[in-house]
């Protein structure tokens, strides 16, 4: 089955269609936190002059204090603008497209590198001016009507890192550390997805890569990656897990990433064994062996390529197991405490239940919704390879 028509067949199920319709619209909150849980307006009239405080502020390191957040800010800035350009040239992409992911992600990195620092010396430039300290003490005591004109972010008035029990406007829940509940949920998304895609992302290259190579070459390259798949399997993965992330004092995001990466690799690695070793008995491959293909670019161009549509219906079984291995972490207080994952807010909320149910109930349905969707779009993916004929 081709990509497109795998896909096309998936979004036609009403019940898939919902599904990722809903992770699209979780996934859009975690980019777009900003807009929708920050205290500084989009533009503010005061004193006849104009500013523009919440994008002054959206690469500021003492107000966005976490690497994650300047990163999706400037991917919600720049995401856009990728998809106008490859909007632009559809007709173009099959062979352009890998330019313009090359491009967007220089100017991502370029733009970020040269730019985080002039932003916060220009806001703590405009923090010494008189005006712009007036300004700021307005905004920070809620003085709205000292400004001729504003527009403020829709949602919750406050980011995931400022206290709110001074205000008396506070917009939902709040946290033990006085922190807005919503707030935090909004970017919490952000963090759980990040070290889920990047752990699933570090599983897959590690197992695509040993199961192409044991199913492809076989003999002796079969028999040692599958006998270090055993072994590794053997290994108690979650007392392991629980070592590594608790002995480390840093760098836990990164951490739990590596972590939850290196233990989830050996189930990818049997499944492209399989298919590999599949692919591999279809007259295809002789006639590619035939006309003299090197075996690189049979594995590369051709049995991987054939093998995409299995390759997708693993993501989410993958993301599955990232998403709940962090959450049990964050849960059992193992995570980034200064940190806002969905998991930490469920523990959290587990101090004070049941005085305070409704701290429990977002960050746990924002939790089960995600999982739930994850696990039915991956099985309806595997029902709809298992039941086509079309399928190589």
């Amino acid at each position: 089955m081709v990509t497109k028509e795998f896909f096309r067949q998936i979004y036609k199920h009403r019940g898939a269609k919902c599904l990722i319709w809903g992770l699209a619209m979780l996934i859009f909150l975690g980019i777009y936190a900003p807009v929708f849980a920050s205290s500084k307006p989009f533009v503010v009239c005061y004193q006849n002059r104009w500013y523009f405080p919440f994008f002054k502020y959206l690469f500021y390191n003492e107000l966005y204090t976490k690497k994650v957040d300047i990163f999706y800010n400037l991917l919600m800035l720049t995401l856009p603008l990728l998809i106008l350009i490859i909007s632009f040239v559809r007709k173009y992409v099959k062979s352009i497209s890998l330019f313009f992911i090359f491009m967007h992600l220089f100017f991502f990195f370029h733009f970020t590198h040269n730019s985080i620092e002039s932003f916060s010396l220009t806001s703590n430039s405009l923090k010494n001016a008189t005006s712009y300290s007036k300004l700021e003490s307005h905004l920070k005591n809620g003085d709205f009507d000292e400004f001729s004109f504003y527009l403020k972010p829709m949602g919750v008035g406050y980011h995931w890192q400022e206290n709110t029990l001074a205000s008396a406007s506070t917009l939902g829940a709040v946290r033990i550390n006085g922190q807005s509940l919503w707030a935090a949920l909004f970017f919490g998304i952000r963090y759980s997805l990040t070290i889920a895609l990047c752990a699933t992302f570090i599983a897959f290259t590690i197992g695509l890569t040993l199961g192409s190579l044991a199913g492809y070459f076989g003999r002796g390259v079969d028999l040692f990656i599958g006998r270090w798949i055993e072994v590794w399997e053997s290994i108690p993965a979650l007392f392991v897990i629980l070592l590594m992330v608790s002995k480390a004092e840093a760098s836990s995001m990164g951490w739990m990433i590596i972590a939850l990466a290196l233990f989830s690799w050996t189930s990818i690695a049997r499944i492209v064994r399989l298919e590999v070793l599949k692919q591999k008995t279809l007259a295809y491959v002789d006639v590619l062996k035939g006309f003299g293909y090197k075996p690189k670019d049979i594995l590369l161009k051709h049995i991987l390529v054939h093998s995409t549509t299995t390759l997708i219906s693993l993501v989410p079984f993958a993301l599955v197991g990232a998403i709940t291995y962090e959450a049990a972490l964050s849960f059992l207080g193992l995570g980034d405490r200064q940190n806002c994952s969905i998991g930490l807010l469920i523990d959290e909320a587990r101090m004070l239940y049941p005085m305070q149910p409704e701290l429990f109930w977002p960050p746990a349905l924002v939790l089960i919704i995600i999982l739930v969707s994850l696990a039915w779009l991956g099985d309806y993916s595997k029902k709809l390879l298992q039941h086509s004929d079309s399928v190589i």
